[in-house]
């Protein structure tokens, strides 16, 4: 057998398939509109902002995705294997999709966020509190300002 050799002229003179979708694609599926009366008052006020049934269904994945990194300490059994309830979701689409609205769905979990940045706080406060050694007091544990925001 022979190898074929690499020939990058060859190859930059090929043209890349277009991205953009023929005229006749069908539209993608969306979630049943059943499910709506079905969901909990969180997320009907959710999709209540959403500007149609694609937009909806986004809406909905990123806050389901946002609200499970709220529950660390919940696990069960499948297939006896300890399972965890956090989702990872990744959206896909042409520039201008509305893909930008997922940052929306933070806000939903701020006032736990602000929560906990109070009780870091409080906890910190009551640490430095301690009037340990100054040698020690060093090595305080700094959180960078970065993880607080973006969430």
């Amino acid at each position: 057998m022979s190898k074929k050799e690499f020939n990058p002229l060859e190859w930059k003179s090929k043209k890349p398939e277009s991205s953009q979708p023929s005229e006749s694609s069908e539209p993608l599926p969306t979630f049943s509109q059943e499910i709506y009366s079905f969901l909990p008052s969180l997320l009907t006020s959710v999709i209540n902002k959403s500007n149609n049934f694609e937009d909806a269904d986004i809406l909905i994945l990123g806050s389901l995705t946002v609200i499970s990194a709220c529950l660390p300490n919940i696990s069960g059994n499948y297939a006896e294997r300890e399972v965890f309830p956090n989702l990872f979701t990744f959206i896909s689409a042409q520039a201008s999709a509305g893909k930008g609205r997922l940052t929306l769905c933070r806000h939903l979990v701020k006032p736990i966020h602000n929560n906990l940045k109070k009780i870091y706080s409080a906890e910190m406060e009551e640490y430095r509190q301690l009037n340990l050694p100054s040698k020690r007091s060093s090595f305080l544990p700094t959180v960078p300002l970065h993880l607080f925001t973006r969430c």
